[in-house]
């Protein structure tokens, strides 16, 4: 082996077992090392006590404040205004890049391509829910911050920018918490309410905590709006029956035969904020009521009216754009 050799070049095949070398006392490794390889050895030992000295001044200056590590390049980096400005722009701008590309693909699965609408977003629109998009990074408000945008391009003009405002401010339990009161969200705008405060048809807290995000008008529990059900004339198989009092949600009808009554119908009501009524018709397209809240629902009306019987089933959209409701089924006064 020449002294020309570079550390590490071994051009003879070692086959000897250095089990027992490794294994020895850190001076024994070193002094068998030193026979076998001599200069090479003392290279490499020379190199790792350099190494080891560089990564004590380098983690020094760190620790002192002087520099800041980079662990893309694995390197340091000293704290000139320049340097430092480098990293911290790329940082953030990688961080931006990711969300608003995570934010964007929400939007893009959900735009409409068969729309020939020739409006489109306003600049303002897009600038403020990209300058919005970019520093969001909770995957649940990327995804409602994206049918946002896919929304406002399959209808321009649909969402105010004080929409905006009020969902950038979102967390993800306040969207999970909007999601989930969803199931009780009739006439597009009304949040429906039990009227109980021992058993609400939802945590009341949630409903606070909507409150607070500016997502319902007011809530106070204890302190309730109520309103008639609503009347019309509703066709069964063949047969029209004049009148029935209806609640309805997205999926959901519920009727009580003004025969089959002896008195109208009353439900307690809490106002959507104009924001919420947009995040609602945003997210109603894919929501389905869970079968557990139709069961309270319907004991809930068996217990609060006077009705014999009443009727619901699922509303659905035919291609006429008219709704109609399936799957009916009679609930029975026992």
């Amino acid at each position: 082996m020449s002294d020309k050799d570079s550390a590490g070049e071994l051009p003879v095949n070692i086959t000897a077992d250095f089990t027992e070398i490794l294994n020895a006392s850190p001076k024994g490794a070193k002094y068998v090392f030193n026979i076998l390889f001599g200069k090479k050895h003392a290279e490499a030992e020379r190199r790792i006590r350099l190494s080891n000295a560089q990564d004590y001044a380098d983690m020094k200056k760190i620790v002192d404040g002087n520099a800041i590590y980079n662990p893309e390049k694995n390197t340091i980096i000293e704290n000139s205004p320049s340097e430092l400005k480098s990293l911290i722009i790329s940082t953030i701008q990688e961080e931006e890049i990711a969300n608003l590309i995570s934010c964007a693909k929400s939007a893009a699965s959900n735009i409409d391509d068969s729309n020939n609408n020739k409006n489109e977003p306003t600049k303002d629109f897009i600038n403020r829910w990209r300058n919005e998009a970019k520093l969001i990074n909770d995957t649940t408000i990327q995804y409602v911050w994206g049918r946002i945008l896919s929304e406002e391009v399959n209808a321009p003009n649909s969402i105010s920018l004080r929409t905006l405002d009020v969902i950038k401010n979102l967390s993800k339990k306040e969207a999970d918490y909007f999601t989930e009161i969803m199931d009780f969200v009739f006439f597009e705008d009304k949040l429906i309410d039990s009227g109980s405060t021992e058993k609400p048809f939802y945590p009341q807290e949630k409903a606070l905590a909507l409150r607070d995000a500016g997502l319902l008008v007011s809530f106070t529990p204890g302190m309730y709006r109520s309103g008639k059900w609503p009347t019309q004339s509703f066709q069964l198989g063949k047969d029209t029956i004049p009148k029935v009092f209806y609640i309805t949600s997205n999926d959901k009808y519920y009727f009580i035969d003004s025969h089959k009554t002896s008195e109208e119908p009353t439900v307690c009501i809490w106002e959507l904020t104009s924001a919420a009524k947009d995040l609602y018709n945003i997210l109603k397209k894919e929501h389905k009521t869970q079968e557990e809240s139709v069961k309270i629902l319907t004991d809930w009306i068996i217990q609060s009216t006077k009705a014999t019987e009443f009727y619901y089933g699922d509303v659905e959209i035919n291609n006429n754009g008219n709704r109609t409701v399936n799957n009916l089924k009679t609930i029975s006064r026992n």
